[in-house]
């Protein structure tokens, strides 16, 4: 007896199935979930810096105001009313005026970090997505009607 050997059949190319195409619609869809996330990131970034920076000014002014009101107005109302003999009043206001424009001066430094939108390339992108699929047409089939 002779041992015989498998047949081995010419193998015809093989045209992708569905299979194939899952794999490739998979893949895309994570490269491009990747590139989102990896601008999300990079603009998480930043503005994680901007609202710190944001954080550190309001402790600031909180601290400005404060200990300005408790420390200087008190200590510097008793030496100029010794110093001149001016009204209580009067020199408590003007010391209270003096921290309160510190304040001020915070409050619209915060106002413009704030203001400035945070994520606006990463919205951008998506809105350029949106508009590029609303705008994509399935292509047709050779011999379909249209």
């Amino acid at each position: 007896m002779e041992a015989s050997s498998p047949k081995i059949r010419p193998t015809a190319a093989r045209q992708p199935g569905l299979f194939d195409s899952l794999a490739s619609l998979l893949g895309s869809f994570s490269g491009y979930v990747g590139a989102r996330l990896e601008l999300l990131g990079i603009e998480s970034r930043a503005a994680a810096r901007n609202y710190l920076r944001v954080l550190i000014l309001g402790v600031v002014a909180v601290l400005a105001l404060a200990l300005g009101y408790i420390f200087v107005v008190l200590g510097l109302v008793f030496l100029v009313h010794g110093w001149t003999g001016w009204s209580w009043p009067a020199l408590t206001a003007a010391f209270g005026g003096a921290h309160l424009l510190i304040v001020v001066v915070c409050a619209l430094s915060i106002k413009t970090r704030v203001s400035v939108p945070a994520f606006t390339e990463t919205i951008s992108e998506l809105r350029k997505d949106r508009t590029w699929l609303k705008s994509e047409t399935p292509p047709m089939e050779p011999g379909r009607p249209k």
